[in-house]
């Protein structure tokens, strides 16, 4: 949502967002929420009065467009079919697509594997990027694995990502994102940035750390440095 809102307030570009776990109204209000500098849980203390300059500066400015669609697909293809209709016809040239696994989920019904099915999403939607010269960026769930987990801290890798090794491998850039949830405040408040992928010019590692601000729900660099690849800190800059 943060970098939808950044794009809302800093291009005049459309966006498309296909957010497949929460319904278009959890989606306008998280987005309107930004705009608000409140948590999305305190809009509903909100006039209606009060919420439409939230809403004509983010979800009603004609530039957001939103799928409607909850859970998985049974065939891919019809995923591709709305993406691209939202390139093509809706000029979006940045399209948030959330998540991955969770589209093709409904495909094991019919035999498929997930690694098979995501394989086949995956170069479709690559293929129209290459053709439509458009952005995405696509959320991946992380499989379970031995050793720390990202949820409480862990680092974690390229061969970590859920499903198949296609979402790596034809990514242009892969972000981690490690917080460590059962920290005390501060911790568990705080998210690490680390670059597993970067077909740009190839830098990786720790690249900044967020840290999330309950009183207005929003996420924000802080100061506080990223930890070296060690694993100690560092007193030099990251490589971003």
């Amino acid at each position: 949502r943060e970098l939808v809102y950044h794009l809302l307030q800093c291009t005049e570009i459309n966006i498309g967002i296909v957010s497949l776990e929460e319904s278009m109204k959890e989606t306008a209000f998280g987005l309107m929420a930004l705009h608000a500098d409140i948590p999305h849980w305190d809009m509903h203390a909100l006039t209606p009065e009060e919420l439409e300059p939230h809403y004509k500066a983010t979800i009603g400015c004609g530039r957001v467009f939103l799928f409607d669609h909850f859970g998985s697909f049974d065939d891919p293809t019809h995923l591709q079919n709305k993406i691209r209709y939202m390139a093509a016809h809706l000029q979006c040239k940045w399209i948030i697509f959330d998540h991955l696994t969770l589209a093709l989920s409904g495909t094991d019904e019919r035999g498929s594997t997930e690694r098979k099915s995501i394989d086949v999403l995956l170069t479709g939607l690559r293929q129209l990027i290459a053709e439509l010269g458009v952005g995405m960026i696509c959320v991946s769930h992380l499989s379970r694995h031995s050793g720390r987990p990202a949820e409480s801290g862990g680092e974690f890798s390229l061969n970590m990502l859920r499903g198949s090794h296609s979402v790596a491998q034809l990514s242009n850039i892969c972000i981690a994102l490690e917080r460590d949830i059962s920290g005390d405040n501060d911790d568990a408040n705080q998210t690490t940035c680390r670059i597993l992928k970067n077909r740009w010019n190839g830098r990786c590692g720790p690249s900044s750390v967020l840290g999330w601000d309950e009183a207005t729900g929003r996420l924000a660099e802080i100061a506080t440095k990223p930890m070296s690849p060690n694993g100690d800190d560092s007193d030099s800059n990251p490589p971003f």
